[in-house]
């Protein structure tokens, strides 16, 4: 494997506290991802990242000094995305569904197996559910280097396209989504026990704990966002610059 097609899980969770700047950057990041709307900026501004990285400028963090235009580049992607995320919510549905079908089905006897055809239906519909998520988290990162490159909401959906690419290069498509299972899932071992805890302390505790889950998530966003620069990169891609976003 070549250099450029190495995915550097180290250097992605180094890069978000490399620049001393950082928490500054990380404030405004948290507090714009909790606001409906402005949210989308968060996105374009995850994208600035994966465009630096993957055109070899990691050194540090994108100044927040483009609001407008970090919003506009990111509000494709960041629709896209919930669009994606939908059949997790149809699927969520369903054992809900199936739930109150049981129930009048069973109204005039039978009644022992409810509680077991209720729990197969829900058990199905986790199932289900975790099978879709984990199908979109995979595609995820494919899906917002394409659009990196192309820099269209169309190109979101361009499946022929994003499934050619993991085809192409199925080993950094597959190190960038484990690498990010990783992240999530050690970043909460290490820092959610101790957010509830604090939580238990009146006022104070409670703040600590907002803290804590949101300078979490901004970590995560901003790693994700150095994997998806190394993806772009190893798949031999270019991201557009910020002058080609005005289509």
């Amino acid at each position: 494997m070549t250099t450029s097609l190495r995915i550097d899980l180290g250097e992605a969770s180094r890069y978000p506290l490399a620049d001393s700047r950082w928490l500054t950057k990380a404030a405004l990041t948290a507090v714009l991802a909790y606001v409906p709307i402005l949210n989308f900026a968060v996105v374009g501004y995850e994208l600035e990242i994966a465009r630096r990285v993957a055109a070899g400028d990691s050194t540090v963090l994108p100044e927040w000094d483009d609001l407008s235009g970090f919003f506009r580049r990111g509000l494709a992607l960041a629709l896209a995305r919930y669009l994606y995320s939908l059949p997790i919510f149809v699927v969520a549905l369903l054992p809900l569904a199936a739930g109150a079908g049981i129930l009048f089905a069973t109204s005039d006897g039978g009644s022992d197996l409810q509680p077991l055809l209720l729990l197969g239906a829900c058990g199905i519909g986790f199932v289900l559910m975790m099978m879709i998520a984990f199908l979109i988290g995979g595609v995820s990162p494919a899906v917002a280097v394409r659009y990196l490159q192309v820099g269209t909401f169309a190109s979101c959906f361009d499946l022929p396209a994003i499934v050619r690419q993991i085809r192409v290069h199925p080993a950094a498509h597959l190190r960038v989504f484990l690498f990010s299972i990783a992240l999530s899932l050690g970043l909460s071992l290490a820092i959610v026990p101790g957010a509830l805890f604090l939580s238990l302390i009146p006022c104070v505790g409670q703040f600590a704990y907002i803290v804590l889950l949101m300078a979490m998530l901004t970590f995560l966003v901003w790693a994700n966002a150095h994997l998806e620069g190394q993806l772009l990169r190893a798949v031999g891609g270019r991201a557009l610059v910020k002058g080609d976003w005005s289509r």
